[in-house]
Order: C-alpha cells, then sequence, then structure tokens
C-alpha cells in the first residue's frame, strides 16, 4: 500500500520578523533572510577595515557609519517585510501546486477504481460495493 507523506514548511510570521529588526536591525534580519543581513552587517565592516588601512579619513567614518544606521536599519526592516512575504507566497504556491496534483491523481484513481468496481460488481452477482471495498481496501 503507497503512503502519503505531507512535508509541511512553516510560515514565518511578519509580526516577528518587523519585531527582531526594529530592535536589533541587520542582525534580527537573519530570521526573514540570510543574506540579506550578512550584506547589512558586513558592509560597515568593509568601511571600517578600509578606515584602518587609512584608505577613509576619520571624518568620514563617522559620517559614514552614521549614514549607515540611519539607512540601513530601516531598509532592513523593510528587507524583512519583503523577505517574509515573498518566502510564505512561495509556501502558499508550493501548497496549491501540490494540492492540485494530489486533487488530479484522486480524480484520476476514481475514475480507475469505478471501473473496477463496476467490472467486479459485473463479476459477483449478488455482491454489493461494500463487499468489494470490505474486500479491497483497508
Amino acid at each position: 500500500m503507497q503512503r502519503n507523506y505531507i512535508i509541511i514548511k512553516p510560515f514565518k510570521s511578519m509580526g516577528v520578523a518587523i519585531l527582531l529588526t526594529v530592535f536589533f536591525g541587520p542582525l534580527g534580519l537573519f530570521y526573514a533572510s540570510v543574506g540579506g543581513a550578512l550584506l547589512a552587517i558586513l558592509s560597515p565592516l568593509i568601511a571600517v577595515w578600509q578606515y584602518e588601512k587609512g584608505m577613509i579619513s576619520e571624518g568620514n567614518i563617522d559620517q559614514f557609519l552614521l549614514l549607515y544606521f540611519l539607512l540601513v536599519w530601516p531598509f532592513s526592516i523593510f528587507w524583512s517585510i519583503i523577505s517574509v512575504w515573498s518566502y510564505n507566497y512561495r509556501i502558499k504556491k508550493e501548497i496549491r501546486e501540490e494540492h492540485e496534483v494530489t486533487c488530479n491523481d484522486f480524480q484520476n484513481q476514481e475514475a480507475t477504481s469505478n471501473n473496477f468496481v463496476s467490472d467486479w460488481l459485473k463479476d459477483n452477482p449478488g455482491k454489493s460495493i461494500n463487499d468489494y471495498f470490505a474486500k479491497h481496501h483497508d
């Protein structure tokens, strides 16, 4: 007998994503988008590295970091919203596609099963459909 397995991927919570990025900024973005969080975290590290190497002056690094926190923090919130929405949309799409396949398979199986039932009833006069299902199904 064939067993059907259902793989369930949990949805991500939009509220949790927003709260994490509001309180933790780019670190909170890890919940919604690992790649986005890495990009948001590594960008100021590159600037600090350039400052340490003498490529950026002291006044410019302060301005860059201030601008970073004023722009990247809100952008992280926006990015988390888009990432969670996109993730949940993909999950819903997979569920819809799987449901369509399952329904189509069931309809095909039902049509084939009806042919077997009618043939069985012809071959077994005096028996009912209940006898067929009692014999052929668990």
